[in-house]
């Protein structure tokens, strides 16, 4: 099991021109030629590429294993089929926007996130790790896949631009503010959980990784924030950005790309030589496309995701293909070109527009632009005839005329061996592969009708699973997973998606490869008769195998293809030259050279150069070169000379000079020559001698002063450069080097030569202003300091600033010294006069300055009590402080208080520092009270024997009040007379006793007369009782009773009987004395509503005792039954 990190990357989609473009659901073939094939922008994903094609084609390389590059399922395959105007690669998923506005994803579909939500309408599609974001016309989003990131910015809004992260999104909004959601683990989405407005721009455009976000601000600066990335932007200027795992990209706006942070798989040391379009980063790869369509890749390489897939390196360039004796391609515009043997009209090509071409041994064949194989030589018709009934995507063709195809619709191999053998089965009995996606495939000659093919993961027979790596029975293969391959007459050569080559079959010097080849990494290969070539990852050909003919002497530079045909090779340069060597008996590998290879190397301006014509001639076999043109690819020509597209230089030239300039010729089939050449034409001396100079080694005019508005700064080195080329110089006054020293305002110094024709020139210098010295400064400070050396407010330094030559150009401001303190200073300060000369620094000023009042503070030196008051007289103290300057005298004598009352205040008072600061101090608020308060103690009217009874002290206070007061309890353990004790305490703690007499009186008897007998009563509920007794003292009949009871409880009746209790009718009575010590009182028995029912409800059958209080200590009752 393959372990796949997190990843992310950035998009750069491109609108394409899709007029010509081919149905969405149309069966086209896959073009490799330029124009409609021509790659127009590149997407990352975690360990996959791809590339978008101009005619809205898709092309992916790497990592495979959910079918992100090339699915294994046909229906999936349909939605790769495009045309799409923009690509977005995810973590192991793509998906491309189609020109109609709906998306199509393919890879895994894990959480749904290739199966596209709302699918109309987008406008840019952004993939993620489990989730994929669609950008609608409206500037609404659209999420699908993982639950997490399915909920965009809410509606309302509208957005300009999208990036998808790992596991978060940010959109653009049209005000440059950025919008973010999703994980936020380290930052990368901040704001999300609230208000989702996460970074402030403006931005132009967003770049997502797997735990920051990158935004390209309007200043063109890289703005980073999230984490993971370990490092900070570049500085300079930026037109775009890109995002992996853990590293960024950024394209320089000279079109270099630069990376930053993780390194560890060298995915932060991007390609050089641009200028780039476009950038795209991926879990630990980027890849950056070239102008000319070709795309360059760096990092990680386990799943060959930078080694770019041979249809991108074709792309741009056309396509070439080599045979037994002769050689054909496919030219930029899709016509066919041929050269070589033509003894069965091999090279003879038919008429129309092309995809690709193969070429065997006496015969060739092509794809057209409808999907048609076209064939021309030997067994043309019959070949062609055999697969005349479909459209083909891909064809490959032996040495010895056999061919195999790869249909458009459907991936069943069909090959047609040299003896016409044709196999719908992959070329042998009981083998056949069932819908499986054929990325590439080569023919295999021996065994004869085979065929070896780069297939996707999980395709199947009914009984075999395969890898990418596959060849029919009876070719013995290695495993591998293959992304280019190709065969020759005994052996098959294959690149690997990671780039590692490996050859198979037989003769070991052909597919044993030498070290330290072996070792490299490769792009393409391609195989001949008994050698090899194949194009490394920097571009750069390698050949092996037998080295008769020269066919392994590859040529230097950088190649996009190479094509091995039996005894010699071409290839296709990057700058898209066609290049041929080895054996050229048959003219198939012409060396051309640029005739004449020297021409008239002097002419005179005015006279007509002699007319010369440049031809391409080629030195080794029969080839001529078919419609050559010719141009001046580096140099230039002398003026009224001009180079027509035939080949002939002509004119008259119109200046003098010495002109090297390099000529190429190139043929209709790409093959080209150089040639380099020189022309000296001499100049006619009729102009005086050029007189110029430097000041201080800098050309003037117009001066260039080192200083400012002008103004140099230093003493001006003046050096004369005296040149004639015609004639020479003959004499100079003033031309020897000098030095304009000094304050000076004009200065000038003059230079004359004569040349060999006595014509003379002048040349005075511009007039210069020098100023060497630096200005002056001095400063000042006010107000000043009172006596003691201090200032009470905030004090100004003032600048005065000279210069005598230029003037002052700045001079400080003034500073304020608001700072309290001891030795406040002024900083130094520098003025600068209008040359930019800058003064030494200033001298500094250095004040005292206290601007806060001194404290004074009053309190009193006891504290009043937990009342507020004070008993006698109070002291106030104050105390003072200075904290700066100190006092200036001493703090005021203490107050003292006096007299009683409320609110009695001190006086305030003053103190002042030694900075003439003055402070008043607070005032103390006292209250005194002396006084004692005044007692008048009061008795209860009766005291009887055995009572509780109690003396009122009626203190008062008119001052601060009575806090407590009280009097000791009343004796009336016996009759007799006794005397009580009041204290009073008032809130100032001023006390006052007082005593006061009383009389117990002892109770001789207690007498019921109504009811009369100590029996069980029986009344009605809410009966009202009359209650009559009479007291008796000590000393006869009590009279003064004023206070009596009554209160019942319920209680178990005593026994059955009971005696019935008459009501009283009138009305309540209180307590009434009638005479004699008899006293009257009325109870209502329970059950009268409103009445004093201590039992609720008065039940009948229930008992009560009902008890007479008089405060006597005794208890005196009767029981009552209600009836």
């Amino acid at each position: 099991m393959t372990t796949h990190a997190w990843i992310w990357m950035g998009l750069l989609a491109l609108v394409l021109p899709l007029a010509a473009a081919a149905g969405e659901g149309s069966a086209t073939p896959i073009s490799v030629t330029e124009g409609s094939s021509r790659v127009v922008a590149v997407t990352a994903g975690g360990n996959h590429s791809c590339g978008l094609r101009a005619d809205g084609s898709a092309v992916c390389w790497g990592d495979n294993l959910a079918g992100q590059v090339l699915p294994p399922a046909a229906g999936d395959r349909a939605k790769m089929a495009g045309p799409f105007v923009s690509l977005s690669a995810g973590l192991d998923h793509t998906c491309g926007l189609k020109s109609d506005g709906t998306a199509a994803c393919w890879g895994s579909n894990g959480w749904n996130k290739a199966t596209p939500g709302s699918n109309s309408g987008y406008v840019q599609l952004g993939a993620g790790d489990d989730f994929t974001c669609g950008r609608k016309s409206s500037g609404s989003l659209v999420c699908w896949g993982h639950y997490n990131l399915t909920s965009p910015p809410s509606a309302g809004r509208q957005f300009i631009d999208l990036a998808t992260g790992s596991a978060h999104a940010c959109a653009l909004m049209a005000n440059g503010n950025a919008y973010c959601w999703g994980s936020d683990t380290s930052g990368e989405a901040p704001g999300y959980t609230s208000t989702q407005s996460s970074k402030t721009g403006p931005f132009l455009a967003l770049a997502a990784g797997k735990a920051f976000t990158c935004g390209l601000k309007a200043n063109a600066e890289v703005q980073c924030w999230g984490a993971g990335i370990g490092g900070n932007p570049p500085a300079g200027s930026f037109i775009a950005l890109a995002a992996g795992d853990a590293h960024a990209c950024a394209l320089r706006t000279d079109g270099e790309a630069v990376c930053w942070g993780d390194n560890s798989q060298g995915q932060a040391q991007p390609a050089t030589g641009g200028p780039f379009l476009a950038l795209a980063a991926g879990a630990a790869h980027a890849c950056a496309l070239r102008a000319d369509g070709a795309v360059d890749c760096w990092g990680r390489n386990d799943e060959g995701q930078r080694v770019v897939a041979t249809e991108m390196g074709e792309a741009a360039f056309g396509q070439i293909a080599a045979g037994n004796a002769h050689a054909c391609q496919v030219l930029r515009d899709g016509r066919l070109g041929c050269w070589g043997r033509n003894d069965a009209l091999q090279a003879t090509v038919p008429s129309g527009t092309y995809t690709q071409v193969a070429a065997g041994d006496t015969q060739s064949c092509a794809i057209d632009s409808t999907g048609t194989i076209v064939c021309w030589g030997a067994d043309a018709a019959n070949l062609a005839a055999a697969f005349s009934d479909k459209a083909w995507r891909l064809i490959s063709m032996g040495q010895s005329g056999g061919l195999c195809a790869v249909p458009v619709i459907g991936e069943l191999v069909r090959c047609r061996t040299p003896a016409g053998v044709v196999s719908n089965r992959a070329g042998k009995l009981g083998d056949s592969i069932v819908d499986a996606p054929v990325r590439t495939m080569t023919y295999v000659s021996n065994p004869a009708g085979g065929f070896c093919a780069a297939i996707a993961p999980g395709s199947t027979t009914s009984t075999t699973t395969y890898t990418t790596g596959y060849c029919t029975p009876g070719i013995s293969y290695p495993g591998g997973r293959w992304q280019s391959l190709a065969s020759g007459l005994w052996h098959t050569c294959a690149v690997q998606t990671n780039g590692v080559l490996q050859c198979f079959g037989a003769f070991s010097q052909q597919t044993t490869i030498p070290a330290p080849h072996n070792t490299y990494l490769y792009r393409a290969v391609s195989v001949g008769t008994s050698h090899s070539c194949a194009i490394r990852d920097n571009g750069s050909l390698y050949c092996w195998g037998d080295s008769t003919n020269g066919k392994l002497n590859a040529p230097p530079g950088t190649f996009v293809q190479v094509a091995a045909g039996n005894t010699f090779t071409c290839a296709i340069r990057s700058d898209g030259i066609r290049l041929c060597w080895g054996d050229n008996a048959a003219g198939q590998a012409p060396q051309l050279s640029l005739q004449p290879t020297t021409i008239q190397g002097t002419a005179e301006a005015g006279i007509a150069y002699p007319a010369t014509t440049f031809g391409l001639v080629v030195a080794n076999g029969n080839y001529s070169p078919p419609t050559p043109a010719y141009g001046v690819l580096f140099g230039s020509l002398p003026p009224g000379l001009t180079l027509a597209a035939n080949g002939s230089l002509s004119g008259t030239p119109t200046a003098g000079g010495d002109f090297t300039f390099t000529v190429e010729g190139e043929d209709a089939n790409g093959l080209a020559a150089r040639g380099t050449y020189t022309i000296s034409i001499p100049i006619a001396d009729s102009t005086p001698p050029a007189i110029s100079y430097t000041l201080n080694g800098i050309a003037a005019p117009p001066a260039s002063p080192d200083g400012g508005n002008g103004w140099y700064v230093s003493d001006v080195a003046v050096a004369w450069t005296v040149i004639d080329p015609e004639s020479g110089i003959a004499s100079s006054t003033g031309c020897a080097a000098s030095t304009l020293t000094g304050d000076a305002t004009g200065a000038s110094a003059s230079c004359t030569a004569t040349n060999g024709v006595d014509l003379d020139a002048a040349v005075t210098t511009v007039p210069v202003n020098i100023d060497v010295t630096t200005p002056t400064i001095a400063v000042s400070a006010a107000p000043a300091a009172n006596g003691s050396g201090w200032n009470n407010s905030d004090v100004t330094a003032s600048y005065t600033c000279t210069d005598g030559t230029s003037g002052i150009a700045s001079c400080p401001n003034d500073q304020v010294l608001s700072t309290e303190g001891i030795g406040i200073a002024s900083t130094f300060q520098t003025a600068k006069d209008v040359a930019g000369n800058v003064s030494e620094a200033s001298n500094v000023v250095t004040v005292n300055i206290d601007k806060t009042a001194p404290t004074i503070t009053a309190a009193a030196t006891t504290a009043p009590n937990a009342n507020g008051w004070h008993d006698g007289d109070v002291t106030i103290r104050f105390s003072c402080s200075d904290a700066t300057s100190g006092l200036a005298s001493a703090c005021p004598a203490d107050q003292t208080l006096t007299g009683e009352g409320t609110g009695i205040a001190s006086t305030a008072q003053t103190i002042q520092d030694t900075a003439g600061n003055s402070g008043s101090s607070n005032v103390v608020m006292a209250n005194i009270d002396r006084t004692a308060p005044v007692l008048a103690p009061t008795l209860p009217g009766l005291i009887l024997q055995g009572g509780s009874y109690t003396a009122m002290a009626n203190a008062t206070d008119a001052l601060s009040g009575i806090d407590t007061a009280s009097c000791t309890p009343l004796d009336t353990s016996s009759a007799g007379t006794r005397t009580a004790t009041c204290n009073a305490t008032d809130n100032a703690g001023n006390t006052a006793t007082a005593t006061v007499s009383y009389t117990v009186t002892g109770l001789y008897s207690f007498q019921w007369q109504q009811p009369l007998l100590p029996v069980l009563y029986q009344v009605s509920p809410g009966q009202r009782i009359l209650l009559q007794f009479r007291l008796v003292g000590t000393n006869g009949w009590i009279t003064t009773l004023d206070s009596a009871t009554t209160s019942s409880t319920l209680i178990t009746c005593p026994s059955p009987y009971a005696m019935n209790l008459a009501a009283y009718r009138g009305s309540a009575i209180d307590l009434q004395h009638t005479n004699n010590g008899i006293y009257r009182k009325t109870w209502d028995a329970p059950g009268i509503q409103g009445g004093p029912q201590l039992v609720p409800g008065g039940q009948r059958g229930s008992c009560y005792r009902m008890t007479l209080d008089i405060n006597d200590g005794q208890s005196h009752s009767i029981i009552i039954k209600l009836k």
